[in-house]
This record gives structure tokens, C-alpha cells and sequence, in this order.
């Protein structure tokens, strides 16, 4: 099964008033997972889901590619919380990279997929954000929708991703994509590992 996933998380502030969104701080947590066409949140202040850590690992048991943006943020978080994957993976972000030939632009979802004209991330996370609110304090119904949209944006962007990399123009590039994915697993181990 192929998967696409994306997690929310939230930080506090460092002492020197930076941010750590590492899944190695103690102080922060995973507010929801947001895979395929489900939703789970596992640590809100207004919900927390029963069972969703046996219903998320399920899907990961049955995945042989997990696909996010930025996959590497994603997985560690993922993991740092308990959840086990050893498949496969596939980093939109990179691709994105690799299909750019490495020239400079953007490669937030949002702007890969507006390039690509197959949607938006919702902003509206933004004016809470700007509020200083983190993830676990937004009101579930707008995390979740803000979630479900990276899911199906993330999703679009590999498929069309996939379709360039079938391009006589491109095909070549897979090995690249491949490889580059299969370091993303290294690194995030030897992350894990200190």
C-alpha cells in the first residue's frame, strides 16, 4: 500500500527565544497524524482519539511507501512517538529538488504545488500562528482541515511528480530520486542515534 502522511506537532520556545521543532525535545509533542483519508489526533487539548496509536500503526504495517513532504521531519516525529516503519519512503520535497535540476525556487508544499496548479495549503493556520498559538490550542476543526489538505496536496504533488519522472526528459532522474530517499532513512537513523 502506498501512504501518504503528514504530521502536526507543537514546540515551545527556547531559553534564547528560538524554536526547536525537533521531535527530541521533551516539551514537544505530536497534536495529529493526518494519513490517507484518515485523521487522528493524538495529543490536543480539545481531543484526543481512542486507539489512534493502533489505528495509525495498522496503516504503517500495511504501507510500502510512506510518502510525505519534507518525509525526513515526518517519520522522526513518527517514530520519536513509538510508531515503528520500515519500508519504504518518498520525499515530495525532493523530488520536487531533483525535477528542478537543482535550481533555486521555492519548495515549501505550497509552492510546488501551485507550479504544479493542483492546490493550496490552508492559511488559515497562519492567524493563529500569528496569535501565538501552537497546534495543540487551534481548535481541532481547523487543524484537521488544515491537515487533511496537506495529506491530499502531498499526495497530488507525487503523482504528478511520478508523471514527470516517466518523461523520456526525466526518467533518468529516478535513480537519483531513489537513492536520495533511501539516504533519508540513513539520516534519520543516525539522527535518532545522536
Amino acid at each position: 500500500m502506498i501512504t501518504t502522511v503528514d504530521v502536526e506537532t507543537s514546540y515551545k520556545k527556547t531559553v534564547h527565544g528560538g524554536t526547536d521543532p525537533s521531535p527530541f525535545n521533551p516539551q514537544n509533542i505530536l497534536v495529529s497524524v493526518g494519513i490517507n483519508d484518515e485523521y487522528y489526533f493524538t495529543n490536543h487539548t480539545e481531543r484526543v482519539d481512542e486507539g489512534c496509536y493502533y489505528k495509525i500503526q495498522k496503516i504503517l504495517d500495511e504501507t510500502k511507501l510512506l510518502i510525505g513532504h519534507n518525509i525526513k521531519f515526518d517519520l522522526s516525529w513518527l517514530l520519536e512517538a513509538g510508531f515503528k516503519y520500515d519500508g519504504n519512503i518518498y520525499d515530495t520535497m525532493i523530488g520536487e529538488y531533483i525535477l528542478n535540476r537543482g535550481i533555486r525556487k521555492s519548495l515549501t508544499l505550497d509552492m510546488c504545488c501551485q507550479r504544479r496548479k493542483i492546490g493550496a495549503k490552508d492559511d488559515r493556520i497562519k492567524e493563529w500562528m500569528d496569535k501565538g498559538k501552537s497546534f495543540e490550542d487551534i481548535p481541532v476543526d481547523i487543524v484537521e482541515e488544515y491537515g487533511r489538505i496537506d495529506v491530499a496536496i502531498t499526495r497530488k504533488l507525487f503523482d504528478s511528480q511520478m508523471e514527470d519522472l516517466k518523461s523520456d526528459n526525466n526518467k533518468h532522474l529516478l535513480k537519483t530520486v531513489k537513492m536520495m530517499n533511501e539516504f533519508l532513512i540513513v539520516l534519520t537513523d543516525m539522527e535518532r542515534n545522536g
